[in-house]
């Protein structure tokens, strides 16, 4: 959203931008916040869509307000969504230019902003005369480079910290959309496509450099999907990070396929302190059935390389698979000790909007309230296990990585190389432990 807020200010609109619960704000003062704007634009997902729901019904009262919804789960339900009244205009597909478009448009013509030129606007959907109208799609942005950096100035860059970092103020970056992979269970192409696009490393640079020069912020989280896909990219990032000085530590996410030492030890030059990886499961069955792509060999390959090369391992695991059983589940628990990263992350698989499993799953979107699919409560089960036993071997699963003396012998360790380190891990912990007690 700092991106999109960049935009709209280059085209001299007033732009607010409200993060609730970074910023201490209640939802009726966030409420009231928006009553104030001509213009109420929010990303959709699953986790809070009921609440999203509500609050934008209630600005609505007087309707003299223009609500839009844009992201993934909002491109996939536009339909629902405007046939139910909860937003006025659905951004589907790649939100910033629709957007610059849209929002000119509004200010011109909010009295009456249904007017014929509306429909030259490519990516929107509406409702006019009470049908939903959808406009020609919007292209891809070809050059990324093009598009300003996020406007971090308008936010307190210090509410926003990451345990990867010790719960230091940190930052996110985003230098490439799309993924050239065919995971089922994964939502990304439903925006972006395969079809991967890459800023230069030159321009992911300069914005690095605006945050650690301008910004002051030593801490950054990549958000690509994969961000390792191109080695030669990453070694003239990771170049390009030590030439400027940048002394930042970063976390990145990638696939066990897209790694090698070489690739690692230049990272790690460069302040990459923590890798996240999709492992998803310890059978191969599943692994072949989600259309992974990879194989428990490259996994294990990949995480002897991260600890041989010194950088944090974490890994997230799933749940409830198509064709999952009892045994595929145990063999997953067992890899991820076998395995025995810095930590794990296990989730229930859930059907995400515009993912494939989606697709084949919840066809009938009727079925299912959006809330439905948020990762977090995975009130349905897509194999053979039924929710309430799912959930059980969720909370198993921790329990029986976490509660190890093994894993506390190494947690020992490193609090006694690093002391800081304790608050980190007790903040940690208890954030484990508020998941698998819900």
């Amino acid at each position: 959203m700092a991106g999109i807020t960049s935009i709209l200010q280059k085209d001299n609109h007033t732009v607010h931008l409200y993060d609730p619960i970074p910023q201490g704000l209640s939802y009726y003062s966030v409420m009231e916040r928006a009553k104030e704007s001509d213009v109420v634009i929010c990303p959709l997902a699953t986790s809070y869509s009921n609440d999203m729901f509500e609050f934008y019904k209630a600005i609505q009262v007087p309707k003299t307000k223009i609500r839009v919804l844009i992201g993934t789960t909002a491109s996939v339900y536009y339909k629902e969504l405007l046939e139910d009244d909860i937003c006025d205009f659905v951004c589907i597909g790649e939100p910033e230019l629709t957007l610059k478009e849209l929002c000119m448009h509004l200010s011109l013509h909010q009295e009456n902003p249904y007017i014929p030129t509306i429909s030259v606007i490519a990516g929107i959907s509406y409702k006019k005369d009470g049908k939903v109208v959808v406009n020609k799609p919007r292209e891809f942005i070809k050059e990324l480079d093009s598009l300003p950096f996020p406007n971090r100035e308008i936010l307190d860059n210090s509410l926003y910290t990451n345990q990867s970092f010790l719960n230091k103020a940190s930052t996110l970056i985003l230098t490439s959309r799309g993924c050239p992979f065919s995971c089922n269970y994964c939502a990304t192409n439903a925006i972006y496509s395969k079809r991967w696009r890459v800023r230069s490393p030159q321009n992911v640079v300069s914005e690095l450099a605006e945050i650690y020069f301008k910004h002051k912020i030593k801490n950054v989280f990549f958000m690509d999907d994969t961000f390792t896909v191109d080695k030669k990219r990453v070694l003239e990032i990771c170049k390009l990070i030590n030439e400027n000085k940048l002394k930042i530590r970063w976390v990145c996410l990638t696939r066990p396929d897209c790694i090698d030492e070489e690739m690692l030890r230049a990272m790690k030059s460069a302040g990459c302190v923590e890798v996240r990886l999709g492992v998803e499961s310890g059978s191969q069955k599943i692994l072949d059935n989600i259309c992974k792509g990879v194989t428990l060999a490259k996994i294990r390959e990949a995480c002897n390389m991260l600890k041989k090369v010194g950088i944090t391992q974490s890994l997230f695991f799933m749940l409830g698979n198509p064709r999952e059983d009892e045994k595929t589940i145990e063999q997953t628990i067992r890899f991820a000790i076998e395995l025995n990263p810095d930590y794990v992350s296990f989730n229930l698989t859930t059907l995400l909007p515009g993912s494939k499993l989606h697709e084949e799953f919840a066809a009938n979107k009727t079925m299912y309230s959006l809330e439905d699919l948020d990762t977090e409560k995975a009130v349905i089960s897509i194999c053979k296990i039924t929710t309430v036993e799912l959930k059980k071997r969720f909370v198993e699963a921790y329990k029986r990585f976490y509660l190890r003396p093994r894993y506390f012998w190494k947690v020992l360790k490193r609090i006694i190389a690093h002391p800081s380190f304790m608050p980190f891990l007790l903040t940690s912990y208890y954030e484990k432990y508020k998941q698998v007690s819900k």
